[in-house]
């Protein structure tokens, strides 16, 4: 009889909706969806996904939430007082007894327990707003500016543009003078007649916390309002889960429901949830510091999605001191964690260890000389016995020298496998060396280092993100926090007996294999060239997707395992199959590496990986140009979160007839108030980075339905915007084109042209030309 293994103390995995490969989450945004992964954003399958996520992570019923969140002392005049003001002199006809009961009621007020009432809600929460807002400012403190705050139903009908999800928010909270994007938003409401219907409402709301702590890269928190019927609750959603109050009668609690209502309207933004260490001048330039260095932010480079985890976000920063460039990732560390990334890059950098992250300055963020954390709020309000379980997340800030970018951009065949090699003796020195497993090799940490002086074609690969390694045969005790599981990418083995394996070298070993098999699949050229007319949801390879760690390890391992002599080895049917023909080429090398790699009889080693790499890399350099020029509409390299953004037209490809379509979506305006609400734009303008096959590009000179555009001349930075005046750099009321000019405009200029992230938008003139077979226009209706 076989002896059972014994369970493993080891960190809980969990398959999240960031760890899925960066070209599947592009591609099922992108303009004709080229690999067939529309169904991962549909609604059903990413409410489970959000509710896994969340799963162990729900704090429900909590008392005191309002009060804790907005208190008495945040605000210039009290919610007592702001209650006292709506009222008026009595009797009121604002709010009186209820004839009924004994309790009040908001005289003139929406009826909450009616359908389709969200305009009439909307309407009543800006006329609260209103109608204290003078008195309000008067007792503000000097120089303090109380910001214009909006409440719109126009978006019940039509998605609020902007999001990672297409959801319609019943009611959304907005500053007046920004654009309508989820970026920006302040708070959303969701609404049901029947207060049974509260759980429902809840659910909808988790929607805009997923939405808006993806889009936005200076957010710790995110509440949103539920009404069901008479009853109001706050959700609040953080990097450790969700917390939600228990409900309040919006008609019996009044000063407690202008308490919420007017605490998203009236005060800081940081009682919103907005980070106050991110601060900016009067031209809108943000700035963080970092052990007492200031630096100031260019631009956003990645930025993970979902709600709980590490929510990582990474800025290309520039240092005042010395105007040198850096990069900085801001991220939620989970504190039951034995050691942090920091800690790693350090060891590393004291053994001399090259090919991963030079760390300049690590430092846990601080507000008022308190930790920023997930924790207070929870400690504050919940007892003990119900944290158990529950994460704590801090909020810290690595500064690292080296400015990354996807394998996926690869210049040739030759320098993705010289990338891939790097990658892994760079892992074999954290192994040998400092005793370190990476434990998290993937497609987002396989990555080229760039910089002005590396031609492409001789860019070095670099090993990124070290949240989650360890130290070999260090016992430790498992986080709270679970680790987030790129199945796609896991080792077999850890896939179907986790609980039961510990994770080693050669774990690692074989995701890098999939590293290179994922390229080969899912790319069809250079420059993260995406395949177009490849149905990757009906391949194979479509179901290492699924949330169930063992359903996928079960199927990659009668892929890639290593079958005995005389039985079937279907590896080259997969490779037929599946790889695009412009990686033909690299089939041998594949074949070589899953022999080396799969074995259990030796383990592999990593002289034995670097030596296939080796062999196949010299054969190409012989055989490929030494780089292959970038398509001209591009001006910089692909990053790591826009792998497939706004690839329109694939080089040398024709456009099928579905993707010559031009739709275009109009909403017209619930309201005359609402006018300026909703965007109107097409899905050609959403997608910055686009490549032609004869390279021509739109120009402003023409109408947008023009068949016959001139080409855009290079243009400078400080080129003046359509208005004429030239945008201010980095500004937060301006945008850069991430086109071939560069150019930046100011926001209110091209507001009605954002339908996508500020770091994908492109202007008219650096769009493509496509012929037009049809004009298409949808109007939500009513």
């Amino acid at each position: 009889m076989i002896k059972p293994l014994p369970r493993i103390n080891t960190t809980p995995r969990a398959v999240k909706v960031s760890a899925q490969p960066d070209v599947i989450s592009s591609s099922s945004r992108a303009p004709g969806n080229p690999l067939k992964t529309q169904e991962l954003i549909q609604h059903e399958h990413m409410d489970r996904a959000i509710l896994d996520e969340l799963a162990n992570a729900m704090l429900l019923r909590i008392k005191g939430l309002p009060e804790a969140l907005f208190p008495d002392d945040a605000f210039a005049v009290t919610p007592a007082a702001l209650f006292k003001i709506i009222v008026g002199p009595l009797p009121s006809n604002v709010y009186g007894r209820n004839s009924t009961d004994t309790g009040g009621i908001w005289v003139n007020g929406p009826k909450f327990n009616e359908p389709h009432q969200e305009l009439a809600i909307a309407e009543f929460f800006q006329s609260l707003t209103d109608s204290v807002r003078t008195p309000y400012r008067a007792h503000m403190p000097p120089g303090v500016k109380l910001e214009e705050r909006k409440w719109s139903a126009a978006y019940r009908n039509t998605a609020f543009p902007g999001g990672d999800l297409k959801r319609k928010p019943d009611i959304v909270n907005l500053c007046e003078d920004l654009p309508r994007l989820w970026k920006y938003l302040l708070g959303d409401v969701q609404h049901k007649a029947n207060i049974q219907e509260m759980e429902a409402v809840a659910r909808q709301l988790h929607d805009g916390g997923w939405n808006t702590l993806s889009a936005q890269d200076d957010r710790l928190f995110h509440i949103g309002l539920g009404i069901a019927g008479d009853d109001l609750s706050i959700s609040y959603y953080d990097r450790a889960g969700c917390m939600r109050s228990e409900p309040l009668n919006i008609h019996r609690e009044p000063v407690l429901f202008v308490r919420v209502v007017l605490g998203l309207a009236l005060l800081d933004k940081r009682y919103l949830g907005y980070d106050p260490t991110v601060t900016e001048d009067e031209n809108g330039q943000r700035f963080v510091t970092v052990k007492k260095e200031i630096y100031r932010i260019l631009e956003r480079l990645d930025k993970h999605t979902g709600i709980r985890g590490l929510g990582t976000v990474v800025w290309l920063c520039e240092r005042l001191t010395d105007e040198r460039q850096v990069v900085m990732k801001t991220s939620w560390a989970d504190r039951s964690r034995q050691y942090t990334e920091a800690h790693f890059l350090e060891h590393a950098a004291k053994m001399g260890l090259r090919g991963v992250p030079t760390l300049i300055a690590f430092e846990t963020v601080k507000f008022k000389n308190h930790c920023i954390s997930t924790a207070p709020l929870r400690q504050e309000l919940c007892k003990r016995q119900r944290l158990t379980g529950v994460e704590e997340r801090q909020l810290v800030r690595l500064v690292e020298k080296e400015r990354c970018v996807s394998l996926a951009d690869f210049s040739t065949k030759a320098e993705l496998l010289s990338g891939l090699r790097d990658c892994v003796i760079a892992h074999e020195g954290l192994y040998k060396d400092a005793k370190i497993v990476h434990s998290d090799v993937s497609d987002k940490n396989t990555m080229f280092q760039t910089d002005k002086t590396t031609a492409p074609g001789r860019r070095r690969g670099i090993l990124i993100d070290l949240n989650y390694a360890t130290y070999v045969g260090q016992e430790h005790k498992p986080s709270l926090g679970a680790k987030s599981c790129p199945a796609t990418f896991m080792a077999c083995e850890l896939l179907l007996g986790g609980k039961y394996v510990r994770q080693a070298y050669y774990h690692d070993l074989e995701s890098f294999l999939y590293v290179i098999v994922w390229i080969c699949v899912t790319y069809s050229g250079p420059h993260a060239r995406a395949r177009t007319k490849f149905d990757f949801m009906a391949s194979s390879m479509g179901k290492w997707l699924s949330r169930d760690q063992e359903t996928v390890g079960a199927l990659k391992q009668a892929i890639m395992g290593l079958k005995v002599p005389g039985e079937p080895d279907l590896f080259g049917n997969f490779l037929e199959d599946h790889f695009d023909p412009y990686f033909e080429d690299l089939k041998e090398c594949v074949c070589e590496l899953r022999s080396v790699i799969m074995c259990k009889q030796p383990r592999p080693t990593h002289r034995q990986v670097v030596e296939v790499l080796d062999k196949h890399i010299n054969v190409l350099l012989l055989a490929e140009p030494a780089s292959t020029p970038r398509p001209v509409s591009e001006s910089r390299p692909v990053s790591n979160s826009e792998t497939f953004a706004g690839l329109l037209l694939i080089d040398g490809a024709e456009a099928s007839e579905d993707e010559e379509e031009l739709s275009v979506q109009t909403s017209r305006s619930e309201s005359p108030s609402d006018g300026r609400d909703i965007a109107t734009s097409s899905e050609l303008q959403n997608f910055p980075r686009t490549r032609t096959s004869s390279g021509e590009l739109s120009s402003r000179a023409t109408t947008r339905g023009s068949t016959k555009r001139a080409a855009p001349q290079q243009r400078e930075h400080q080129s003046p915007c359509d208005c004429g005046k030239v945008a201010p750099p980095l500004g937060s009321d301006s945008i850069k084109c991430k086109g071939q000019c560069s150019v930046f405009y100011h926001l209110a200029c091209v507001k009605d042209d954002l339908n996508v992230p500020e770091d994908q938008w492109i202007c008219e003139d650096c769009r493509p030309l496509r012929p037009l077979k049809k004009s298409k226009a949808t109007t939500d209706s009513d």
